[in-house]
């Protein structure tokens, strides 16, 4: 049975203004049941997936107890068994910190890295991108998009770098395959909220199915999107 940790923010948990929270484990869960990796090999209810969404936190903290890196290790530790992949999505509530540098938050993620691989010889982690979101681009002088990019940057490169076991550290650019404006730069794309920072039920729904597809790809031995 195979298990996933998906440890992020509000990105995670799935948070909109159309009502509950939706978090895209749901889709992620339906697509890897629908089309496993090979056929036969998965189905629903033998998929395990484990929602770690947070709203407002932070990979940065002062206090290792606390943020991320506290809610990972709680997950880590209580499991019953080894996570076979840990999905994590993180640092889009520290880029709008103008005291947080992109360096700083790449470093703290990729101590998180370090600290799900470290949960189980086999345990696969899948590093995303910082998705684009409309309301970043409200405020230029805060320069958050900039931000974004240079740190999706850093954590490819990290990925990519001597100190994460090749193979088993996997970079996807998943902010690429969600574009928040349809091509006339304006336009809101039904993939996000019209909160202009949270994604909407079917943009929830789209990132699950393309992680899945990652999945899939990485599982069956295919080329994938971003490898390490």
């Amino acid at each position: 049975m195979p298990s996933f940790l998906l440890l992020g923010d509000s990105y995670t948990l799935g948070a909109h203004s159309e009502g509950s929270d939706h978090t895209y484990g749901l889709s992620l869960k339906r697509s890897l049941a629908t089309t496993p990796p090979s056929p036969g090999a998965w189905v629903e209810g033998d998929i395990e997936i484990v929602v770690e969404g947070q709203r407002g936190d932070v990979v940065v903290s002062a206090d290792s107890n606390d943020g991320f890196m506290g809610r990972l290790q709680k997950r880590l530790e209580t499991a019953l068994r080894p996570f076979d992949w840990v999905i994590l999505l993180g640092g889009t509530n520290d880029i709008e910190d103008s005291a947080k540098s992109a360096e700083s938050i790449a470093a703290a993620l990729k101590a998180l890295y370090q600290t799900a691989l470290a949960h189980h010889e086999e345990t696969k982690v899948l590093a995303l991108s910082v998705l684009d979101y409309p309301e970043a681009h409200l405020w230029p002088e805060m320069k958050v998009p900039e931000k974004r990019v240079q740190l999706n940057n850093l954590i490819r490169d990290t990925i990519a770098g001597p100190l994460l076991p090749p193979g088993r550290a996997i970079f996807f650019d998943i902010a690429a395959r969600i574009p928040p404006h349809e091509s006339d730069g304006q336009t809101l794309t039904k993939w996000y909220d019209e909160d202009g920072t949270h994604l909407t039920v079917e943009g929830y729904d789209l990132m699950g199915e393309l992680i899945a597809e990652e999945i899939r790809k990485l599982a069956g031995g295919g080329q994938t999107t971003e490898t390490s």
